[in-house]
């Protein structure tokens, strides 16, 4: 109860764009490297690179400080080498096993950035965030295929966090062009049972337009 009652807590603050006045729409292109960090174990803890993708609105802009909410797709998660016997004469053959979630990723963070004659603002910020999965499975070389569900360990579905990140942009016109680089600490584990908290980072690319 405390979790879905905090998870709604953070959805009303990222719904807080909707009653505000935006002024900066924005599309963030870019990857996430993510790893599994198991207590005692080594299974899954080898970054997992993918691609990561969000669309938001910057608002509440008062110059050293403003607000920004995203919606976006983010995959986590992370892979290990083992080596298989491949026929009776015991050669090794090395494979790599990755086990990824899926998300749709919503956050809101507080910046506070400088101000900036050249068109240049640098700026940090952190914020709450939450992440719904949709799906996660397995990838053994080329085969990728679901979890069956009697097998799967239980997931959970929602997962609350930070976003903490700073990035620089660069505006021309009503245009601006952009780098952002966050970590995304979680206060709940992608799997209820044996898998611990991931470590994710993304960087990306945005383009955004003043409205």
């Amino acid at each position: 109860m405390k979790i879905k009652s905090c998870a709604w807590l953070v959805c009303l603050i990222l719904c807080l764009p909707i009653t505000m006045k935006a002024q900066v729409l924005k599309i963030e292109n870019g990857m996430a490297f993510s790893s599994l960090v198991n207590e005692g174990e080594d299974l899954f803890d080898k970054s997992l690179s993918s691609y990561q993708m969000s669309i938001g609105l910057d608002y509440l802009d008062q110059g050293w400080y403003a607000l920004s909410s995203n919606v976006g797709y983010l995959r986590k998660g992370g892979s290990f080498d083992f080596y298989e016997a491949t026929d009776p004469g015991l050669n090794m053959l090395k494979r790599n096993m990755k086990y990824m979630f899926d998300y749709i990723t919503l956050n809101t963070t507080f910046r506070v950035k400088t101000l900036s004659d050249s068109g240049w603002n640098f700026y940090a910020g952190v914020g709450p965030r939450v992440d719904v999965n949709v799906k996660r499975h397995i990838s053994l070389g080329d085969m990728d295929s679901l979890f069956p569900e009697q097998t799967a360990p239980a997931v959970n579905r929602i997962i609350v966090g930070l976003k903490c990140e700073t990035g620089v942009n660069y505006n021309f016109d009503r245009y601006l062009l952009g780098l952002n680089v966050s970590y995304l600490p979680s206060f709940i584990k992608p799997n209820k049972d044996f898998i611990a908290h991931d470590r994710t980072f993304t960087v990306g690319i945005l383009l955004g337009y003043r409205l």
